[in-house]
């Protein structure tokens, strides 16, 4: 923690000096500037300003609150097991000296805490980072703990951990713990001293937390070690050389003022709204960039979008910047052209809402509220006379808070129960009154929402809160027991969002009230003073904290202050309103207080909620890309331009574009004009989500759905045949230009909520939900049916074999099935064992479910070809629904309302169905199993689990580290032993720390990959996950010739893992230079392999390429088309459309070679399952193309967890192929290098690399 010490080292000797904090606010600034000046000796002799620390009550709370929290960990939570230095000061200011720490780290024991030793760099650390002591000087720092403890295999481990007030463990945390672990490693070795220091491992202990929390080094060791490399560098570089930026998080900067009035002076790019740091990088670097007016003359140039193409922020983002350039240089507002698909034209009632944190404690201390609606209506309803006046109450101390926070919550609450009693009694529906709900930022908006929750505990105002939680709509309410039966698509409307979708404003960095006020050309002034921070939207929360402290304050200044910033909310609407009026479309509903969903079961309840929500954010997702403004769909190739030529066909206007035909889409034809975008924006979604033909056509839309796709030799659209629903009135012309635009559908959410309204309580679905491992309790089945005969009569791998042990003693099992482990085999075989064991009662049931019809044919069809195979017949068969030419032979297609007939008419029958198929049945099954559990969620699969019978039993097959559900929504993580709702149904069962699961049986006999890509492969698996048999394990590529070069280390047979890293390439979603490469090696496959004999086969069975985005597959498409002609379209796809199938080789291809692309859209490019999923399709060689920017991460994608650890399995194979493979370097074109790292030999541990990265 940053405190005042007092100083034990001599005086520098070096110009320039580091540390671990000033390593740790570096990666929170994000800006070489930074750490330049602060690393910079006597700054004024050099050119440095001088630094300006925030000062005043906030600041000093903190730092006293982070003294306390210290004292309250060594007094409390370790005492006895701490040792602080002697002395007569407050514990927090003793520290060791150097010599007394290293006397102490020889004698420390286990179990002990070393709290504030001093640690001074040897020789040996200087040496590690190649860096001059005589330049740079590591100063002495002090690690708030050092825990002691004892090694399995004897001697002692030294642990980091260091205290900080905060909630979460933030990257700034991981850095600062990480150096002060690798700098005592090396005091250790130096002193000789005996122990080992966790370089993987550090830990935060965070505000209020019983204990220190956990967290991976080693993820963010490459990011620290670059910095350290460009250290030298950085502080030999001239400092008008040094990049620096200017945005949010420099208010908390002691070089803010000079930064700023540099930007002032020199026009720099940073005045720019929205611009990154890395954006500001590219364009300096790449574009030769630096201020508005060089900005301006770049994106003139013909090639301009293109150029922008090499960073994901300014991507496709040329008309913006146009007219953000336009309104700087004329000082007027611009608009941009998007429509707003939330924000109302007008409503009869606008409420703007208030709530501020104190940023020590995070308390709220001030609320408040503006009611505008005509004089009228407020002395009607609210009985209010005169003009709207604001409401603000604030907290005069901490206890006053949990007042304020009740004073609000009741005044909101009965402003919008009058308004529901008024149009309750309000017949007509145009006379009743409709409601918008308003706040500045999205962060007061979250603060709202923490109020509200914050409230439920207290019986006093739980019905308010929940009454304003129904309204409000957020997924917070996933932790609660009770939801809203309707819904209300934007409740709550921060302004600042509205502005930027809408409008280009003339303020530098953000988007502040004062500033947009004027901006606007508002005549109300809201004037900045000491309650406004540089960047940010809070009230500054001095005055409550000195009024808390005991000081004598008056709070009316305060008040005064929140009431004006409420009038200033209600003028800034009014202004963007006035600007942007053409952009908006939509009309708020008339206001209802939502009442519950009436779902008894707490978890039932949550699980309508989270349908329900799901389908609501996927419904505003896709109204939200419609209504991007034209040009920016242009620039960003996600616009689908069509030219009617008669009788419902269309020419594609444009290239690479690529259209579905899937019969379940409904798109709207819409006219290519602004009038056109406008019509098609008011067309309600979710009113008519369940039916192909809702809506209403007019001049401008037209409804219809893809009858036929005409595609040219890539695969990309040509002509595009429209199945009308509803007509354009007029029809549309020949020739008539129109866009091809999404509409949303949704058949099943209603009905899954439906169904989950009549489960019973005390049925099987609702006992899994309160406690998967009673529920899945002993229940043995028919002794007719012996394990051990089936398993030998199917020929059951020895997992197998206890996976079905397993099945027959319990009523649950979680079959875990890793690639190529013969889990649908499996399956068929439980299903036929059970058919063909006698019985005691007659009739025997068995459900197939799964996500997709293809995934339950299959299953269907290995049952029918092992009963071939085993002369014997198969039971009767039935699939419900799917594509009728899609019938699996053998296997009667019925539909829905047929099921409950088709199964009174056979003795022992076997059905699959998806979840849906079921509605319209009520059939109870003896053994129900569903496949690709994990990528079935939770409310989905209900209705299947409760068709299970009473005597029955559930199968659930998945695999947790492979594609898992679609999830729109962001949910908090349930509460200890809590299930986990917002995941699959395959995550539902399995255990976890603080919730035992059912029976869990992994198949570990591997019948696709060869030996290499299983030892690789274990890395997620375990050492146990191994080859079925030695002919599998030696799966190698037959090819007529070796080719020398790239292309030769790529495709050599005897490395079937091979990572080929790209170096100089600059690319967002597209990268042609990796393009070209995956051509050249698919062409030279092609070429070699002496036994295909044609291409249809090659691209069926012998090559499949992978990439996450379609930019990068339509470029490998054109490499390849471009390079040979093809008599069967190469396979090149995303991940999703190869799950389940395999092939001899796979090309995986992520294109993208820009570190803020893959940040943007980390959970996708960074999802280990997806690289998981990609990887293991191949049966004797995966080749892995990965640019070098993707591997080093931008540093903020690590504060999220699902990234760090796709980021970790990414560098664990890298890792894996580099240690125990070969390496070979090439010099390709323009300046790009790649590395190829082939791995030619199983490595029996894959899980070592862990410590390979450590040490």
């Amino acid at each position: 923690m940053s405190r005042l010490r007092r100083r034990v080292q001599p005086e520098p000797r070096a110009p320039f000096g580091v540390s671990p904090s000033t390593l740790a606010r570096y990666f929170f600034h994000d800006c070489d500037r930074f750490l330049r000046f602060r690393a910079t000796r006597r700054p004024s002799r050099n050119g440095v300003p001088q630094r300006r620390y925030e000062s005043g009550p906030v600041m000093a709370e903190v730092l006293e609150s982070g003294r306390t929290w210290e004292e309250q960990i060594l007094t409390t939570h370790l005492a006895g097991r701490a040792l602080v230095a002697d002395g007569d000061g407050a514990l927090a200011d003793r520290v060791w000296s150097v010599e007394e720490s290293v006397d102490l780290l020889r004698r420390a024991r286990h179990g002990e805490f070393l709290y504030q030793l001093t640690l001074r760099a040897p020789a040996s650390l200087y040496e590690a980072l190649a860096i001059d002591p005589t330049q740079i000087e590591i100063t002495d720092n002090r690690p708030d703990l050092v825990q002691v403890t004892a090694e399995a295999a004897g001697g002692r481990r030294f642990r980091v951990i260091d205290v900080k007030r905060g909630s979460t463990v933030r990257l700034p945390y991981r850095i600062q713990v990480l150096f002060y672990a690798i700098e005592l490693a090396h005091v250790l070795r130096a002193a000789g001293i005996d122990g080992r220091v966790d370089l993987a491992t550090g830990a935060a202990w965070l505000g209020g937390a019983p204990e220190p929390e956990d967290f991976d080094l080693l993820v963010v060791r490459p990011h620290l070690e670059d910095v350290l490399a460009r250290l030298p560098a950085l502080v030999a570089q001239p400092l008008d050389e040094v990049d620096w930026h200017v945005r949010y998080r420099c208010e908390w900067c002691e070089y803010l003022d000079y930064c700023r009035s540099e930007m002032v002076e020199r026009d720099d790019v940073s005045r720019l709204v929205g611009l990154t740091a890395h954006g500001k990088r590219f364009l300096g670097r790449s574009l030769g960039v630096h201020t508005l007016p060089e900005l301006s003359a770049a994106l003139r140039v013909p090639d301009a979008d293109d150029r922008l193409q090499g960073c994901a922020s300014l991507a496709g983002e040329r008309p913006r910047l146009e007219v953000r350039l336009e309104a700087h240089a004329s000082g007027e507002p611009g608009v941009f052209g998007s429509l707003h698909p939330g924000l109302p034209v007008g409503e009869n009632v606008a409420i703007f809402l208030s709530a501020q944190t104190e940023p020590v404690e995070d308390r709220t201390w001030l609320l408040g509220m503006l009611v505008q609606a005509r004089e009228d209506l407020r002395r009607s309803i609210l009985a209010e006379e005169g003009p709207a006046r604001p409401f603000v109450v604030v907290a005069d101390s901490r206890e006053e808070c949990a007042v304020v926070r009740e004073r609000f919550i009741r005044r909101l609450y009965e402003v919008l129960r009058r308004i529901d009693d008024w149009n309750a009694k309000t017949p007509e529906w145009r006379d009743r009154l409709s409601v918008q709900l308003y706040c500045y930022s999205e962060q007061e908006r979250e603060r709202l929402v923490r109020v509200l929750l914050e409230a439920l505990p207290d019986p006093q105002l739980s019905q308010a809160a929940m009454a304003l939680l129904f309204h409000l709509q957020v997924p917070d309410l996933l932790q609660v027991d009770d939801h809203p039966r309707d819904v209300v698509a934007h409740p709550l409307i921060p302004l600042v969002s509205a502005a930027g979708r809408l409008l280009a404003l003339p303020v530098d960095v953000s988007y502040t009230l004062p500033e947009t006020l004027a901006a606007l050309g508002s005549k109300f002034e809201v004037r900045r003073n000491r309650f406004h921070y540089p960047f940010g939207h809070a009230v500054r929360a001095d005055a409550a904290l000195r009024a808390w402290n005991g000081e004598d304050v008056d709070l009316q200044p305060v008040v005064r202050e929140a009431a004006h910033r409420l009038y200033g909310y209600r003028a800034a609407l009014w202004q963007i309103r006035d600007l942007a009026g053409d952009q908006l479309v939509t009309w708020p509903p008339k206001h209802v207080l939502i009442s519950s969903a009436g779902i008894d079961h707490p978890r039932l309840s949550r699980l309508a909620f989270l349908a329900r929500y799901e389908s609501v954010m996927g419904c505003l997702a896709v109204r939200s890309g419609r209504c991007e403004a034209r040009d920016v769909m242009a620039a960003k190739g996600t616009l689908r331009p069509l030219v009617h030529e008669g009788e419902g066909r269309f020419r594609v206007a444009a290239d690479g574009i690529e259209i579905d035909d899937g019969s379940f889409a409904r798109w709207l034809v819409v006219r290519d004009t602004p009038e056109g975008l406008r019509a098609q924006a008011r067309f309600n979604d979710w009113a008519h989500r369940a039916r192909h033909w809702g809506g209403r056509a007019d001049a401008h839309v037209g409804i219809g759905k893809v009858a036929a796709v005409e595609t040219d030799p890539l695969g990309f659209a040509r002509t595009v045949h429209i199945d009308w629903t509803h007509w354009h009135d007029p029809p549309l012309e020949n020739g008539a230009r129109v866009l091809l635009m999404p509409s949303f559908l949704d058949f099943n959410t209603d009905r899954a909520i439906d169904g989950l309204k009549q489960f019973d309580t005390r049925g099987l679905f609702v006992r899994l939900l309160d406690d998967s491992a009673a529920a899945a309790g002993a229940e043995s089945l028919s002794r007719a049916v012996d394990p051990v005969e089936t398993a030998a009569t199917f020929r059951l791998t020895p997992s197998q074999a206890v996976a079905l042990r397993t099945i027959a003693r319990s009523r649950v099992t979680a079959i875990w099935g890793p690639p190529g482990t013969g889990k649908t085999h499996f399956l068929a075989a439980l299903a036929l064992g059970l058919c063909g064991a006698p019985r005691k009662r007659r009739r025997l049931r068995i459900l197939i479910c799964a996500m997709t019809h293809a995934a339950i044919d299959n299953l269907l069809r290995m049952i029918v070809r092992i009963a071939d195979e085993l002369g014997r017949p198969a039971p009767a068969l039935a699939k419900v629904g799917g594509r009728v030419t899609d019938a699996p032979g053998g296997i009667e297609r019925i539909v829905a309302e047929q099921l409950d007939s088709w199964l009174d008419g056979h003795d022992a029958a076997i059905v699959g169905s998806t979840v849906w198929g079921l509605a319209k049945s009520s059939a109870p099954f003896d053994l129900v199993v569903i496949d690709e559990a994990s990528q079935l969620r939770v409310p989905d699969a209900a209705l299947a689990i409760d068709r299970v019978h009473d005597r029955g039993r559930l199968v659930a097959a998945g695999d947790h580290f492979q594609l898992g559900p679609i999830i729109t929504g962001t949910y908090p993580e349930p509460a200890a032993g809590q299930p986990a709702l917002h995941r699959s149904v395959f995550d539902l069962l399995r255990e976890r720390p603080d919730r035992p699961g059912t029976p869990l049986c992994q198949l570990l006999e591997n019948w696709r990959m060869c030996d290499v890509l299983t030892g690789a492969a274990r890395l997620l698996y375990g050492p146990d996950y191994r080859c079925a048999t030695p002919n599998v394990a030696s799966r190698r590529l037959h090819l007529q010739q070796r080719r020398a070069g790239l292309t030769g280390a790529c495709l050599a047979p005897h490395a079937p893992l091979v990572v080929v890293i790209l170096q100089g390439v600059q690319a967002t979603n597209a990268n042609q230079v990796e393009a070209a490469l995956v051509s050249r090696l698919a062409i030279a496959l092609r070429d070699d392999m002496a036994d295909v004999t044609d291409d249809d086969a090659f691209w069926r069975e012998r090559l499949f390429v992978v990439s996450p985005h379609h930019a990068q597959i339509r470029a490998i498409r054109r490499a390849l088309a471009g390079n040979r002609d093809w008599s069967a379209r190469p396979f090149v796809d995303t991940v999703e459309k190869m799950q389940g199938r395999e092939a001899d080789a796979v090309f995986v291809s992520y294109g993208v070679a820009d570190p803020e692309y893959a940040a943007l859209e980390a959970d996708f490019i960074y999802s280990r399952n997806r690289l998981n999923v990609a990887v293991t399709r191949a049966r004797a060689k995966s080749v892995v193309f990965l640019a070098q920017p993707l591997l080093d991460a931008s540093p903020e994608v690590l504060d999220v967890p699902g990234v760090v650890e796709g980021l970790a399995y990414m560098r664990d194979l890298v890792q894996l192929a580099r240690r125990h493979g070969r390496r070979d370097h090439f010099d390709l074109e323009d300046g790009v290098a790649a590395e190829v790292a082939a791995l030619d030999r199983e490595v029996v541990n894959g899980g070592e690399v862990h410590n390979i990265i450590a040490r």
